[in-house]
């Protein structure tokens, strides 16, 4: 069997990145629009991305079980290059969702925050070697 790629090249490794990242956004956001906006605007990012990712599809389409569904374990569980992809797409229908929702001047201001830390923060981990 072979062996997975080191941790700062597999896909648990990039799951992570993209939870902390999805994470850090709705604590950005959440203030401003709420936490069910939030919730809401999580459920449909995943039910659009599924629609191509169809493995990233949560069972149940309400926004409570999207809150407890694990983003990060079924990207966990693909193989690098499709969680690459799967995970991309993610991040940019989020973009694009929330784009649609306030503007893409406010959608910009709020999350440069975000990807700013995230980028940071993917630069120290890779450093570390985690």
């Amino acid at each position: 069997m072979a062996m997975d790629a080191p941790r700062t090249r597999n896909a648990e490794f990039l799951a992570s990145l993209v939870e902390r990242l999805l994470q850090d956004a709705d604590a950005v956001l959440a203030p401003i629009v709420g936490k069910r906006a939030t919730e809401r605007l999580s459920a449909v990012n995943l039910q659009s991305t599924a629609e191509s990712w169809p493995w990233l599809q949560c069972e149940e389409n309400d926004s409570a079980s999207v809150a407890t569904y694990s983003l990060r374990a079924v990207i966990a569980a693909q193989q690098l290059p499709i969680a690459e992809a799967a995970s991309l797409a993610v991040i940019q229908n989020f973009y694009l969702k929330l784009t649609q929702l306030i503007g893409l001047s406010l959608t910009e201001k709020l999350l440069r925050p975000v990807w700013e830390s995230s980028a940071a923060n993917i630069r120290m981990d890779l450093d570390h070697g985690k």
